[in-house]
């Protein structure tokens, strides 16, 4: 457990470097997971910890301008939900999801015209970002991480889980990640291979 609590920290801490913000993790209820499955949890966890850091958790000043402490906070809650399996929730209290910015992505990738994508329900709108090479890299500037939940999100299909996203804007944003009993009892036989995933948004 701790091994895996401080990877995960270790991960935040040279984003929020990397990205000039502040940052701090949480880790709750990491002991209901057994311990074959740490390594698949811990890099199942890698995009969604580095996309909080890089797209959520604002720099300082803004932080403090909006009333918030100048560090950002990252929880991760792990959950056993019985025969369901385990559900994982990552969730900061950053800027939440730029819908602007994704129905200009939208646009540009042939989604919908400016008119259509201006009367998209803001859930349908953050769906997009688990489309594989969602073109957010054309408003980017490092097109290489841009892979990342989506990646994810198909590792979890054939593996017969979900994620899902729920965000406020300038408020917080929350990833779900539900692993279905049957991949948990298999972790011991074989990782789920989340290491080649990069940050998305």
């Amino acid at each position: 457990h701790e091994v895996c609590e401080q990877n995960c920290a270790e991960l935040v801490r040279r984003a929020a470097k990397r990205h000039g913000v502040l940052a701090g993790l949480r880790m709750r209820g990491i002991a209901l997971v057994p311990e074959s499955c740490h390594r698949s949890v811990e890099l199942a966890l890698r995009p969604l910890l580095s996309n909080a850091v890089r797209h959520g958790i604002e720099p300082p000043p803004a932080r403090i301008a909006a009333g918030k402490p100048a560090a950002g906070r990252i929880t991760v809650s792990f959950n056993d939900r019985g025969a369901e399996g385990i559900e994982i929730t990552v969730h900061d209290d950053g800027r939440g999801f730029d819908l602007e910015r994704i129905r200009l992505a939208a646009e540009r990738s042939g989604l919908g015209s400016h008119e259509e994508l201006a009367d998209v329900e803001p859930h349908r709108l953050v769906s997009f970002v688990f489309r594989r090479r969602f073109p957010t890299t054309g408003l980017d500037e490092e097109p290489a991480e841009d892979e990342g939940v989506a990646a994810l999100r198909q590792q979890l299909l054939r593996q017969g889980g979900t994620v899902s996203v729920a965000t406020k804007p300038q408020r917080y944003t929350m990833f779900t990640v539900r692993l279905p009993a049957r991949t948990v009892a298999a972790a011991s036989g074989s990782s789920i291979r989340y290491a080649s995933l990069a940050p998305a948004l």
